[in-house]
This record gives structure tokens, sequence and C-alpha cells, in this order.
């Protein structure tokens, strides 16, 4: 096909040789016949026909036209641009700057939600949740295996269903020569790996016969094997050391296997975790620490899967009354995707409005060009060319302009997709899949080409509304159409840019609000550790390990005091309790149950942290495992239980119905609240037990210091590190980095919103002030006349003025209508702020009307300061 289009066509002079040759062998073949010399050549012209059609089929015959014209017309656009220099790379620039925000976002929301999953017919797996219809709200979203062996039985949706143990549960230390590492293991039944469809790198996985033994065996991840083995071959059989044991390596699992957890390093058999045969804490098969992950049968819809499940529920309710839960089957996609999928679907559509913005700008830009080329236009169609030859013309310089736009958009989004993933909070999922890659440049091109034949399409219908050729350009008028398109695309600018303004003013002020949240405790100056003692070590090891680290931390210096807390924050709290029992009230409806979080603490933890004490005491060294036990309950427990009473010296008794907590303990404090759920959620009613009487690991340390806490990191690493070297510290941290984490998300999200809304009214602002521009130039004799007739500057001023704000105008009221609609689309985002807030209703319309005037400014002050005479002698 190219050599056909690269052939070359031969000369004219060889076609008309050629000619000449067919015309005297025709004459002499009939002078042969007998005819004179003048009859055959007369004969001959007449049977070969006309010479000039002849040649014109021969050079057609030889001619790509549509080819050649497509070259023409690049080469009149280059020419074009190279006149408008300025004009044709604002253009670029704008339409660029668009693109690059939308193909940056896509490639975001494509990693995290749109991307086909590296498995085996991936839109055939799901995971089946459990959750809770009514209070108590007891279900973390995982069944117990019991559950599971009656689902396995019952069910005949699914081809396959693999049961994991729950991610927590799963969480392992790695031990050996560097320091102890915690590991987010997986302890799964056999069959995952078949139901995922995928082979290990090396090795092998394990088998059912490996299960049943509980073999300690373990599958890899190509990370960990290039990490801990630098990739080795002969890893095969090599032993890693858990804080339970060894375990023998036998398979490398390819590092896109992002199974059952995101970040997942290991797998084992579920039967070779210590907890199986565990019945300290209660039987662990009848517990919800199983998670189930399954693949549906050919031809089996996602609804009628639900259907059978919600059969399956109901019979499990019915022969477990304790049990009030139902199932739910979500799409594996989904159900990695989480609650980050609104988020960034809302993102991607401001950055869709964003882009509609700047294409509206650029048609408005064009369309004032074109006015400048109805002469040009207007010549070559009296010089023969058609509106279909015009319409190529114009397609070829929008999508020339679009091509060069998504070019440079797919470079800046190639530099930017990196800054986004970077910023992005962590808890987006698959965010190191995220990247441009074929997909995402496809979209590109497709973007490109929808934009350049809408800019094509819109200065067309230009071009149908022009008047004629005009002796010059200065004087033409315009159409009441194209004047009235021109007005509408300018409040259309205007009526996007307030529904981005509206939703970045919102979810600024939440920002701002949970930003000014009392945490209950000054965050200054507080250094905490995460860390995590051995499982195999005893209740008394424990509490004389906190008892010398927190001697040990005192002796440092700039510390004021130290302690710890079993939990810092339960950002995942979502279940609601009741007390067992609280001496002289009736147990608590159901109804009225609320979260409620349940404490240990050691050393001197509330002044560490800076929680103060309203009434009674702390814990003291007379708390002991032999003393009665004590507790401190924060005030929104006490007003739950004592409104307007003294709670000090009250009895009550835990939440767990199985008599876990079945000790009176007596309140000998009350403390303030304090908003461990996270800053965004009110204070929980909160418990705190002592460590030495319960003896559970207390998962965070606090240090008050009197200068930088930062600068006892590494002392206090020393210091965990000597008193038991097995000991995971799994971050080390100052307290206000811990409460800017958890405002990451919020941050990343108003910080794009705020970046997308600020550039939408530069935009807009921009198409107000490139309209109100061409509008002085083309009235700059009207303008003079009524000059000339005694209008002073002032006037021209506001009259300028009036009528770009009156365009703005009419755009932010309808924008204010959209935004209305907008404030619940984002609802879920917001904190503190009603969706029809009358200050941010106000704001949305002031700010944008604020940017027209601006833009209006410098037309108008142009246009008044016009000379009447030069106009008029001009005109």
């Amino acid at each position: 096909m190219w050599q056909w289009l690269k052939r070359k066509r031969p000369p004219d002079g060889e076609i008309d040789e050629e000619l000449e040759y067919h015309v005297a062998m025709l004459a002499a073949e009939q002078r042969d016949r007998g005819d004179n010399s003048s009859a055959a050549q007369d004969f001959a012209k007449r049977k070969t026909g006309n010479v000039t059609l002849i040649k014109e089929s021969t050079r057609e015959a030889w001619r790509t036209p549509w080819l050649e014209e497509a070259q023409r017309d690049l080469h009149f656009t280059a020419r074009m641009f190279a006149r408008a220099p300025f004009f044709y790379s604002l253009v670029i620039s704008i339409l660029a700057l668009g693109i690059t925000a939308s193909v940056s976002l896509f490639s975001l929301v494509d990693g995290v939600l749109l991307r086909p999953l590296p498995y085996r017919d991936p839109s055939r797996l799901v995971a089946l949740t459990s959750y809770a219809p009514k209070p108590p709200y007891e279900s973390n979203g995982s069944v117990s295996y019991r559950d599971y062996q009656f689902i396995s039985r019952e069910a005949s949706s699914f081809s396959e269903i693999a049961v994991t143990y729950r991610t927590g549960w799963s969480r392992v230390t790695l031990l050996g020569n560097d320091e102890p590492t915690q590991l987010q293991g997986a302890f799964v039944s056999p069959n995952l790996f078949s139901v995922f469809g995928r082979q290990p790198l090396l090795g092998r996985t394990f088998d059912a016969e490996e299960n049943t033994h509980a073999e300690r065996v373990v599958v890899i991840s190509e990370s960990l094997w290039a990490q801990r083995f630098a990739a080795s071959p002969t890893v095969i059989g090599k032993d890693l050391r858990f804080s339970g044991g060894l375990w023998r390596i036998i398979g490398v699992m390819p590092d896109d296997f992002h199974v059952p957890f995101l970040q997942t390093q290991l797998w084992a058999p579920i039967l070779s975790h210590p907890d199986w045969n565990n019945h300290a804490d209660g039987d662990p098969l009848n517990e919800s620490r199983w998670d189930l992950l399954a693949r549906l049968k050919p031809g089996v819809s996602l609804a009628r899967s639900q259907a059978e499940i919600n059969s399956i529920a109901e019979r499990l309710k019915t022969s477990s009354p304790d049990n009030t839960n139902s199932l739910k089957v979500v799409p594996l996609r989904e159900h990695f995707a989480g609650a980050t999928k609104t988020p960034l679907l809302i993102l991607f559509a401001a950055v869709g409005l964003l882009l509609s913005i700047a294409c509206i700008n650029v048609t408005n830009l064009l369309l004032a060009r074109a006015s400048h080329r109805q002469t040009e236009l207007a010549i070559r169609t009296s010089l023969g060319a058609g509106r279909g030859r015009l319409l190529r013309q114009l397609l070829t310089e929008t999508l020339t302009l679009s091509a060069i736009a998504a070019a440079l958009g797919i470079a800046g989004a190639v530099a930017l997709v990196p800054v986004l993933t970077h910023s992005a909070p962590t808890s987006i999922p698959m965010l190191d899949s995220v990247e441009v890659n074929e997909r995402v440049l496809f979209f590109a091109a497709g973007l490109s080409i929808l934009i350049g034949i809408m800019l094509g399409a819109a200065t067309a219908w230009r071009l149908n509304n022009t008047s004629g050729l005009k002796e010059n350009s200065r004087t033409s008028t315009e159409t009441r159409k194209t004047v009235r398109l021109k007005s509408l695309l300018v409040a259309s600018e205007f009526a996007l840019a307030t529904v981005l303004t509206s939703a970045a003013l919102m979810l600024i002020r939440s920002f701002i609000a949970v930003l000014s949240v009392d945490p209950g405790f000054p965050p200054e100056k507080v250094l905490t550790l995460r860390l995590a003692v051995p499982v195999e070590t005893s209740a008394a090891q424990v509490t004389q390990f906190y008892s010398d680290a927190f001697a040990r931390f005192a002796q440092l210096p700039g510390v004021r005091a130290t302690g710890g807390i079993s939990s810092l924050f339960y950002t995942d709290e979502s279940r609601v309790h009741a007390l067992r029992l609280v001496e002289g009230h009736a147990p608590e409806p159901t109804a009225k149950w609320k979260p409620l979080v349940w404490s240990q603490i050691g050393g001197d933890y509330f002044p560490a942290i800076g929680i103060p004490l309203l009434r009674g005491r702390f814990f003291t060294a007379r708390d002991t495992p032999s003393s009665p036990p004590v507790a401190i309950v924060n005030q929104t427990l006490a007003r739950r239980y004592w409104p307007g009473e003294d709670p000090i010296g009250k009895h009550l008794k835990g939440f767990d119905p199985r008599g876990r907590h079945d000790d009176w303990l007596t309140i000998v404090g009350v403390v303030k609240d304090t908003h461990s759920g996270g800053l965004e959620k009110n204070p929980f009613s909160q418990i705190y037990e002592v460590q030495s009487q319960r003896g559970d690991q207390l998962n965070n340390l606090v240090i008050r210091t009197s200068g930088d806490p930062a600068a006892l990191a590494s002392a206090t690493r020393s210091i965990v590190r000597k008193l038991n070297h097995n000991t995971v510290i799994a971050n080390v941290s100052t307290m206000e980095q811990l409460l800017t984490a958890q405002t990451a998300g919020r941050r990343f999200q108003t910080w794009l919103i705020g970046v997308f809304s600020t550039l939408a009214l530069g935009l807009a602002a921009l198409g107000v002030f490139a309209v109100m521009h061409y509008s002085v130039a083309v009235r700059t004799n009207e303008l003079g006349i009524r000059m000339a007739l005694g209008a002073n500057p002032g006037e021209i001023l506001l009259l300028i003025i009036g009528d770009g704000t009156q365009l703005a105008f009419i755009g932010v009221l309808l924008g204010a209508l959209g935004s209305v609609w907008s404030s619940h689309a984002i609802g879920s985002l917001l904190y503190q702020i009603r969706p029809l807030d009358p200050l941010n209703l106000v704001a949305t319309l002031m700010v944008p009307l604020l940017m027209a005037l601006l833009a209006c400014y410098l037309p108008a002050l142009r246009a008044s300061r016009i000379d009447p005479m030069k106009a008029l002698r001009e005109e």
C-alpha cells in the first residue's frame, strides 16, 4: 500500500509521446489500406478520441487526490500557524493544559478502577462479604470458617471458593539476621491459586495434602524474593523464620499477584497458622476471621449468585440465631477499590469539566479568528471551493491543533502521573500499577480526535454564517447567530467554572474544619512508636518489657513523660457495642448501641499524650494484677451511662457476651474526650484499663518531650532493640505526622479540586477577555461615534464591563443551579458543611463574578481610550 502511494507519476512528455506514437500507428495502418496521408491522419485522431481527456484520465489514474489534498491542507495549516504563532500557541497551550489533566486523572482511574486485573477471566472473580443490615452492626466483612464450610456445600453458582485468614490475623514477623520486619502474609486454602488462574514464577504452590498436614511451607512474592534472597534461583528449599518457627520456601509468585490482600508478601496453608488449634480465646472456627474469594461458573450472572447467597444467608441465620448478618457478592475489582471509587470518579468528573471549559475557550478563540478569515474563505468559495472542500481544510487545521496539544498533553501526563501517585494517600489501592500505558495513549488519541472534530464543526458553523466578501475585514459584521453563540459559550464556561468553584470551596472549607478539630490533646512535641512484641512472649514478660522501656525512655534528655496504649487510633471502628452490665442500670437496647473502644494503657500514658484528667485519679503503681480491677472512662461514656451523675466509684462489666470481661471494674477517673476514631469522627465512648492488670500488648508508645521529638527517634529504636531484639518496630513518627496522615485523602482531593477550579476560573476569565477584546476591536467605529456624540470614557468603560459581566452573570446563575446538584454528589466528602450552605452559595456567586470583572477591565479600559476622530477617519 505504501509503495503504491509513493510510486512516481509519468512525466507529461512521456504521455504525449505515447499518444503521438499511438496516433501514428493508427494512421500508418489506414494508409496501408489505401487512404491518403491526410485522410489517414484524420481517421487516427477520430479513433483515438479526445486527447486532452485521455491525458487527464491517465494523470488521474496515477494520482492519489485525497493524499495530495491532505498534503496541501497540512502545508496551508502550517502557513496559517506561521502567520499567527502567538494565537495558535495560546490555543494549543489551553488544549494541552486540559488534556494533561484529563490524561493524568484517567491514568489514575484506569490503574485503580478500570484496568483488567491480571488474573484468568477476572470479570468472574468475586468476594463474598458479610454485612450487618441492622444494629448492633456486628460485622467486619468476614465470616466464620464453619459458615464457609456451609456455603461451599450449598452454593452452586461458583466453580470454586477459596478461604483466607483475615488480614490482621495473617500478619507475620519475619526474623533473621536483619531487623525484625512485620509482613502482610496470607494463610489461604490451596485452591486460591487455581481460583485466580496464576502460576508461580519459580517452584510450585502448596497442595491439599500439605494443608491437611499443616506443613510449614510458604510461597513468597517476587519482591520479597528480590529483597531477601537477591532473586537467587536457588531459593527453593530455603527457610524463612517467622516468630512462630521456620517455614520452607516452595515457590515464588509474581508481584502483580495481589491476592487476597493488596500488600501480600507470602502465602502459607491455612492449617499451618499458629491459631488454628489455639482455643484459649474461644474456637477460632466460629470467629469471623475468614474471607471468601470465589469464581462464578460460566453463564452465572452476579444477580443469580446474589439470589442464591441470600437464600444461604437466611438458612445460616435459622441454624444460628446469634448470626444476624447478611451476605453480599461483590465483584473483585470493586472489593479491592473499596471507598476510593467515589472520590476518584468525582475527581475525574471535575477534570472533565476543566477540559470542557478549555474546549469552549478554544472554540470561542477560533470563532473570533474565523471572522478575520472571512475574506479569505469568501475568496476561496468564489474561486470554486465547495463547502465540503473548505470543511476538510478546517478539520485539518483543528485536528492538527488537537494532535499537537495531545502530544504535549501526553508529555505533561508522563511528568505529572508520578507526582500524583507520590502525593496520593497510600489508602488508594494499586497505585503501583498507575502509568501512562497503551490504554491511556488510546484515550488521549480518541480525545484528540473528538476535540478536533468538535472544533472543526464549530468553525464550519461560523463559515455558514459569513457575510460574504468584504472590502475591509475591520468593517465586517457578525450575524446575530454568531454573536449569540459566542455569548452562549462564554456563559457556559462560567457555568462549568462555577460548579467546580462551588465544589472546591466546600472541600476547602471541609478540610479547614477538619484541621481545626481539637484531637483532645496537644500533639506538639510527642514522639510515637508502633511496635509488636513477639507473640510467644508471656504476659509477665510483656509487662516487664514495657516497664523497662518506659524507665529507659525517661532517662533520655528532654523527655517529660512516657506511656503506651493498645491502639492509638481506631480509624476502622464501625461496629457498635454496649457494656455487658452497668451497676444500677438496665441493659441498653440494641437500637441504642454506639461505637465503644476498650483500651489498655501503661506508664504515664495520659500525661505523655496530654489528655487532661477531669475527675478522680490516674492509674498508679498500686493498680497491680492482685489489686481490684479499675478503669478510667472518657466524657462520652460517662454521659452515655451516667448523665448528670458522678461516675467515680461506679461499677461496670465488659461488652463481650462470651464473658471475657466478667469482672466488675471500678471507675477511678474521667478524662477528656479524644478523636480516637479519626479527626472526622465524633469521640467514641472509651474505657481505659491498666496494662498490668490485663497483660495485653501496648502497640503504641508515646513520649512527650521538651524539644524536637524526632531527634529521639534513633535513641528510642536502640532502647527497644536492646530490650528485645525480636520486637518489630513498625513505625517511629511524631504525633503531628500521624494526624497529618489521617487527612491525607482529604488533602489530596481538596488539592486537586482546588487546582482544577483555579484553572477553570482562569480559562473562563480568558474566554470573556478574548470575547470583549474582539468586541471592542469590531465596535471601534460605534464606540467612536458614541464618544463623538458626548459619551465620556467612564460611560464607555461601564458599557463594556456591563456587557462582559452580563454574560458571566448568566453563566454563574446557571452554574449555581448546577452546584446544588454537585454539592449532593460530593456530600459524602464534606465535613461540617451542608450541601446547600448559604455562605458557600454566596462565595460561589461572588468569586466567578470578580474574575469576570477583572477580565473585562482591560478591554473596557482600551475602549474608553479610543480617539473618536481617528475611529471615524478609519471608517
